[in-house]
Order: structure tokens, then C-alpha cells, then sequence
């Protein structure tokens, strides 16, 4: 029995009832009226949308009201009469200062500001397409994508290159790029840096003659600090000077290797005088200056970036020793000849504090120190200590430009040295 059109048969010997009214062959003439009333019952449900359609189909359908539909199939590429939709119609507040021209260009009117995407520097996008803008919230500022590579748009300086670190002291918020290697530095406009140059440390010298002949301590790297220096938008190379290498032949220790960067160079520590049997070699100058073996002085080192080695003990009373390595604060120690066997060697001479890496002092290009019967204490700032009678030496510590012990027999070698980059964000 069909209770709406829906329930209509394709199949006209099908249909026997309209809403319960008999229309089977031979009903009564009172079935037929009533099957006509129930027909246009049920079309006035399908016009008032009481009862839909199931699948329509139309050659053409124009609708003067409103459409609603929960999907589409098909492309809509046969649709017609449909308008474009307006900022209003989409729900944008305050649409009249927003417009959208036909080629594309937006404008925006008003006082107040747009809010663009931000994110770290991790959550950039994944395939990004020229054109792209972003508030960088790592590096604290706006960016775009160019030339296949994320830069800067702020008028905040930024850089790239080595291990990249920030912190804040005393209400100013830094950003750090410390290189431990060559490498390059990559300022992505002009700005203002403050930076830290430390030449690699020399080795310190080494005695064959006998136990009872002293060398001297390497002296320290060259060590250059400088704030609020201009800088332009640019790449530039950054040089890590190595360690000056240890000997054990009764020689002078090796040259510590030079740091650059921006065309500024610290020099290289020099290394600590030797001793062999009939012969005895002098320190070398650099950064700071090597110390002396027994018998000889210390040597100077570059003004402005380090300090004189010291001289070696006399040759007045076995056992001899040798002087301390020059450091960036403070000159070598000398070594000294005590009566009978206690001689030690002479310290090494202090390096300098610097807080441009983590807001906080640390300490670089100390002083190798002398050998002797005791061995001479490093310098602080990464100094290695001087050999006692051929034991205990220490190599200069890496990445502070410390210079290297003197030692009878293989002296210490070197600390590599390092370059900081930091400035306001």
C-alpha cells in the first residue's frame, strides 16, 4: 500500500492503493475518488519538501528559492546562476577594508595590524614555495622564502653558522654561534656583533740532555674581544687555529695555528723552548710567548693579544727547569732554581675571562706550564701543566687556545682554539 509518492510502483499493475484507498481492477468509483485526493496529498507533501525525491532528474530545473544540499557529485562545472560569493556573504567582519581585485591583489584597509603564521624553525613548512611569510619564533623574526633558502625580512640582525645557541642576561636576549671548526659565519643583513677570537695554544718543549733539564710551557693563543662591531649582510669565513704540535726530541714545542675571522686574526701561541744534550733552543714568539728553557728567557708576545713567556731557571744548580708559557692576562712564571733538587718549573701565565657565550665568565688562553723536578701549574684558561722529572704533563685543553706543558721527554701539545659570534635578538 503506498502511504507517500515515494512508495509509487514503477510498475502500473503494481500500484492497487493510494493511501489506502482501493484502485484494483473493479474497485469501486468511491476508491477512485479517494486514490485521487490521496495523489495530490502526496504531491503537495513533495512540494512543501514534507517527502523528498529519491534520485530526480531534470533536462533543465530553475529554482527561484534557496538550495541546500549535504554533497555534490560531479565537478559543478554545469552549474549556472550561481554568484560569486562576497566577503560578507563569507562571514568576514569589517568586509568593506578588505578587497580583493580581479587580477588577485588584496588590500587591506583599516589601523590595525595582520597576523601572520609563526612557528619554530622546526615547524616550517615542509615543502616550501617562494612567496611563503612567517614570524620565525625561534629566531625571533619575520622571514620569507627566497632564492631557496629561508631570510630574514626584520629589521632585527640574524646569522647563521656553527652550533647555534640563546640566552639572556641582564634583560637582553642573545643569540650565540660558537665554532669550534672552520666554518662560515652568514649574517643575513647589516648589523651590530660583538665576537671572541682565541688562536690555537703552542706546544710545549721538550728535554732529552737528561731528567734534570728543564723546557718551557707553551704560550697561549691569541685572544681578541671586541663589542658592538658593524657588519654587513654577507658569508665569512671563520678559521679555528690548532693546537701547536708536541715534541719529544729536545726541541722547541710547536706554534699553536692562527684564528680569523672578518679579516681580524689572533695569533698563534708560541712554543716552549728545548733542551738536548749540546744544545739548548729558545722559545718561539705568537699569541702569547712560549717560556724558556733553563738557562734562556721567555719571548714576547703580540701586543693586545697575549703576554711574555718565562724565563727558564739558571744553569746554577741541577736540577734545571723551565719557564712558563705566556698567557692572555698574565706573563709566565719563571722557573726557579732552589737548592738542591727541588726546582720546579714556572706556572703558566693566566688567560682572560669572557662571557659571550653564555652570559656567563668563562676563561681562555692560559699558559702551559715549565718543567723541572716539579712541573709548573698551567695557566687558567685551559693551560696544561709542565712535566715533573717526565711525568704529569698535560696537553693544552681543547678549544680554549691553552698553551701546552714542557716536559722531559713528549711535552704537551696545544688547545685548538675557537670563535663567538653573538648579538641582540
Amino acid at each position: 500500500m503506498a502511504n507517500t509518492i515515494r512508495d509509487y510502483s514503477a510498475t502500473a499493475a503494481s500500484n492497487t492503493a493510494v493511501d489506502g484507498a482501493d484502485i484494483s481492477e473493479g474497485c469501486s468509483p468511491a476508491g477512485i475518488n479517494d486514490a485521487i485526493r490521496g495523489v495530490m496529498a502526496d504531491l503537495k507533501d513533495v512540494s512543501t519538501g514534507s517527502v523528498s525525491l529519491e534520485s530526480p532528474a531534470a533536462d533543465s530545473l530553475t529554482v527561484t528559492g534557496n538550495v541546500g544540499a549535504a554533497t555534490f557529485s560531479g565537478d559543478g562545472s554545469a552549474l549556472t546562476g550561481i554568484p560569486t560569493p562576497t566577503l560578507s556573504s563569507l562571514g568576514v567582519a569589517n568586509h568593506d577594508q578588505l578587497t580583493v581585485a580581479a587580477n588577485g591583489d588584496v588590500t587591506v584597509g583599516g589601523t590595525g595590524a595582520i597576523t601572520l603564521p609563526s612557528g619554530t624553525t622546526a615547524q616550517r613548512p615542509t615543502s616550501p614555495v617562494a612567496g611563503m611569510v612567517r614570524y620565525n619564533t625561534t629566531e625571533n623574526r619575520l622571514e620569507e622564502y627566497r632564492s631557496g633558502a629561508w631570510q630574514t625580512l626584520s629589521n632585527v640582525f640574524s646569522g647563521s653558522g656553527g652550533t647555534e645557541t640563546t640566552y639572556s642576561s641582564g634583560g637582553t636576549s642573545y643569540k650565540v654561534h660558537t665554532f669550534t671548526s672552520s666554518g662560515t659565519f652568514t649574517a643575513q643583513n647589516n648589523g651590530v656583533i660583538d665576537y671572541l677570537i682565541v688562536a690555537g695554544g703552542g706546544a710545549g718543549g721538550s728535554s732529552t740532555y737528561s731528567q734534570h733539564r728543564g723546557a718551557g710551557g707553551g704560550g697561549a693563543g691569541g685572544f681578541i674581544a671586541q663589542t658592538s662591531q658593524s657588519i654587513s649582510g654577507g658569508s665569512f669565513s671563520v678559521v679555528i687555529g690548532g693546537g701547536g704540535a708536541s715534541v719529544s726530541n729536545g726541541t722547541t714545542g710547536g706554534n699553536g695555528g692562527n684564528s680569523s675571522f672578518n679579516s681580524v686574526t689572533a695569533i698563534g701561541g708560541g712554543g716552549g723552548g728545548g733542551h738536548s744534550p749540546g744544545a739548548q733552543t729558545s722559545a718561539n714568539t705568537g699569541g702569547s710567548g712560549g717560556g724558556g728553557t733553563n738557562g734562556y728567557p721567555g719571548v714576547a708576545g703580540t701586543s693586545g693579544q697575549g703576554n711574555s713567556g718565562g724565563a727558564g731557571g739558571p744553569n746554577t744548580d741541577d736540577p734545571y727547569c723551565g719557564g712558563g708559557g705566556g698567557g692572555a692576562y698574565a706573563t709566565g712564571a719563571a722557573g726557579v732554581n732552589n737548592s738542591g733538587s727541588n726546582d720546579p718549573g714556572g706556572a703558566g701565565g693566566a688567560g682572560k675571562t669572557n662571557d659571550f657565550q653564555t652570559g656567563s665568565n668563562q676563561t681562555y688562553a692560559g699558559g702551559g706550564g715549565g718543567s723541572g723536578s716539579a712541573g709548573g701549574a698551567g695557566g687558567a684558561g685551559g693551560g696544561g701543566n709542565g712535566g715533573s722529572l717526565g711525568s704529569g704533563v698535560q696537553s693544552g685543553t681543547a678549544n680554549t687556545g691553552g698553551g701546552g706543558g714542557g716536559n722531559h721527554g713528549t711535552s704537551g701539545a696545544g688547545g685548538s682554539g675557537i670563535v663567538i659570534i653573538r648579538y641582540e635578538i
